[in-house]
């Protein structure tokens, strides 16, 4: 059997309850009001007074059971909380992709900037019970997540929750002075929400008010969790001073006059003269709604500061809640429909039996869930480990104590968190810039108990953790070759690769250099090749082309005997066409004739000739070469084969005889036989075998 406490402004409720499965019994309930305000927004403000009325509780739920009670499970108010929001910015390489590493490292940052911004100057007074970010910044502009992102700053803005350790330490002097041991130790809002709003429900963005006496605290739920804390001074308390200033009431009186204004027309009380006087309700309500407009406004206000917008639903608890008015004007306020605002009262949860029967109204949701804390065993109340050989002493607040938890609470500076990234390098490469990374900063080695961990490692009392010191990255280091690949193509069906004409700065880089880049080099290269010049890389070009062996006037020739045909991805292409990295290209030799004019170096021009014939000039036209093929007479058109010798001869004057000039004349030298004719060469007679030279006049007379 479970005891717990919960140790309100205005009252004590004790439980005695135990968990079978998934219900909460409640075997026992006690409550016993203050007689004095000795608790002022769930802080105890007299020890002694509320040490009284503790141990009244306890004794009467001693003698319930008759056995003593040495342990007890109780809850912090949640209106001590000091919720405050911390920033903060870190500048990095564009280049660097962001880990969750690094925006664990911020969020602390974040959240140490937040526990400097609280007032006073002892910042170790405080414990941080839990932490929320609110939003990230990337280059300023609003990011659901910096995970996997580039940018030069980012941002973090969280919600940081703490607790004053006083609080606790009230709450622990005033169970020593009656026995007890501090068993388990949760935060009312969370015992409240824990009850109201189950954990499947948390996906929804529901906020939960527990509207006390002092103060109303408020927690709220989304995407599966509590995200945010928070409180307002003022609650119920306000309600009932109101009606105290108003009818000139004592506190009590206005107390009894508020809790009942849901079921009584007509109030008959004494006031603080003692003269009698009769209330109205209409009027009672008149009174109190200027104040209830007021203690509203301030709760709307900061659910949307927690928020930023407002929520699916609002749940209330809490005696302040059952105020008449109060969820109509929240939900207004809200611009929420009347039923997305409702009270939530003890009886209707269903998980919970009360065999006493006195576990009604809202104000006992908060007892409720303490005793359900206590019968689930949650975490243990206070954490103690070593940090690098210091002790910490953390809360655990119905959550898991985790290695970042640790390291905010030994004031860790998160600059030794995460090592700063290596400085990156920027280079142009045939005009685009080109950044290349320094290496990633490393993380500061965790181990707890020696084992290697991470930030979000949950850790117990008694574990051992060592942070070290992150480890910098070096600086970027890049070679020609990382950043020019060399080309590569296939010729006939085998891949060559062919490093390309590189300036760094306007200078040519030698063939097979690989030098070493520095910050602001200017890279140029070109990404493609003439044909011709691939061809020049090509081994065994023999296999491709065709060659036959001719004689040239007692000299050996080596003469292709084929035309190169190239094609790229099966089209023709040129020498002098380009191919690009990866290019596909076909060389092969298509056969053809090969004639002396493609064999003989130089062929002589034409003699010609101008001769006067018969009064007439005429021109005598000689091929000026005579050519022989194995010995027989040819010509340049003549196809030769291989190992086919060749004779040239060039034109000798002294072979041209009168004879040659009769082909000038329209004359049959066959007709002249038998007739009487002469051959004048310059006037003289001569015979068809005499020489003749350019310039000579010829003279054939037929008698």
């Amino acid at each position: 059997m479970h005891f717990s406490l919960d140790i309100g402004t205005r009252k004590v409720v004790g439980i005695l309850s135990e968990m079978e499965g998934d219900t909460l019994v409640v075997h026992h309930m006690v409550m016993k009001e203050h007689k004095t305000r000795s608790m002022l927004n769930g802080q105890v403000h007299d020890v002694n007074k509320v040490s009284e009325v503790v141990k009244e509780v306890k004794e009467a739920l001693e003698g319930k059971i008759n056995s003593p009670l040495t342990s007890v499970s109780t809850a912090v108010a949640g209106r001590t909380l000091r919720t405050t929001k911390g920033k903060a910015l870190e500048t990095i390489p564009p280049e660097v992709e962001i880990t969750q590493e690094m925006v664990s490292t911020l969020e602390l940052k974040a959240v140490k900037n937040a526990l400097d911004s609280l007032e006073g100057t002892d910042k170790g007074n405080f414990y941080c019970v839990g932490y929320s970010p609110v939003a990230y910044t990337l280059e300023k502009n609003v990011i659901r997540s910096l995970v996997g992102q580039h940018g030069k700053e980012i941002g973090v803005e969280v919600i940081a929750t703490f607790l004053p350790r006083i609080v606790v330490e009230g709450i622990l002097s005033v169970l020593n002075r009656v026995g007890l041991r501090l068993s388990a130790l949760t935060l009312e809002p969370i015992a409240a929400i824990n009850v109201s709003i189950p954990v499947d429900l948390r996906k929804l963005n529901i906020a939960l008010v527990d509207v006390g006496a002092g103060t109303s605290d408020i927690a709220i739920t989304r995407d599966g969790t509590v995200v945010a804390y928070g409180m307002i001074p003022m609650a119920g308390d306000e309600i009932t001073e109101r009606i105290m200033e108003r009818f000139l009431l004592d506190f009590q009186t206005a107390e009894y006059v508020k809790r009942n204004l849901k079921n009584m027309e007509l109030f008959e009380v004494k006031d603080a003269l003692d003269n009698e006087i009769k209330l109205k309700r209409e009027d009672v309500l008149k009174a109190i709604e200027p104040t209830l407009n007021i203690v509203t406004d301030k709760l709307v206000e900061a659910i949307l500061e927690l928020n930023s917008h407002p929520p699916n639903a609002v749940m209330c608890v809490g005696g302040g809640s059952q105020t008449v008015g109060f969820t109509e004007m929240l939900a207004s306020k809200l611009s929420l429909p009347p039923n997305r605002v409702a009270v939530k009262k003890a009886v209707n949860l269903n998980f919970v039996i009360d065999e006493t029967g006195e576990l009604e109204g809202s104000e006992y949701v908060t007892p409720v869930g303490i005793a359900v804390a206590s019968g689930l065993n949650f975490n243990e109340t206070f954490t103690t480990v070593t940090v690098n050989d210091e002790v910490i002493q953390m809360m655990g607040i119905d959550k898991k104590i985790t290695v970042m938890d640790a390291l905010i609470h030994a004031g860790f500076n998160p600059q030794r968190l995460v090592g700063k990234p290596g400085m990156s390098m920027m280079i142009t490469v045939n005009g685009e810039i080109k950044t290349i990374k320094g290496d990633k900063g490393k993380e500061a080695p965790i181990t707890v108990n020696g084992t290697n961990a991470t930030f979000h490692t949950p850790i117990s009392s008694g574990d051992i953790i060592k942070c070290s010191e992150p480890e910098d990255g070096k600086d970027a280091v890049a070679y020609l070759k990382d950043i020019v690949s060399p080309l590569e193509f296939e010729i006939n069906g085998e891949k060559i690769t062919i490093f390309p004409k590189v300036t760094i700065n306007g200078k040519y880089v030698e063939d097979g250099e690989n030098p070493q880049l520095h910050d602001g080099d200017r890279i140029e290269y070109s990404d493609k090749l003439q044909v011709g010049d691939i061809l020049e890389y090509v081994e065994n070009t023999s296999e491709i082309e065709h060659y036959i062996h001719v004689s040239v006037d007692g000299v050996w020739k080596e003469i292709r005997a084929g035309k190169l045909m190239i094609t790229k991805d099966d089209v023709p292409i040129s020498l002098s066409d380009y191919c690009y990295d990866g290019d596909r290209i076909t060389v092969f030799d298509e056969d053809r004739e090969i004639t002396v004019k493609d064999v003989i170096d130089d062929v002589p021009s034409p003699v010609t000739y101008t001769l006067l014939v018969n009064g007439e000039k005429k021109q005598l036209e000689f091929k000026g070469y005579s050519i022989f093929v194995n010995g027989e007479n040819a010509d340049v058109d003549t196809v030769v084969k291989d190992g086919d010798e060749i004779e040239t001869r060039t034109f000798d004057p002294s072979n041209v005889m009168l004879i040659d000039a009769l082909r000038l004349i329209d004359i049959d030298t066959n007709n002249l036989k038998g007739r009487d004719y002469k051959i004048l060469l310059n006037d003289k007679e001569v015979g068809f075998t005499h020489p003749i030279n350019d310039g000579d006049k010829v003279d054939v007379i037929i008698y």
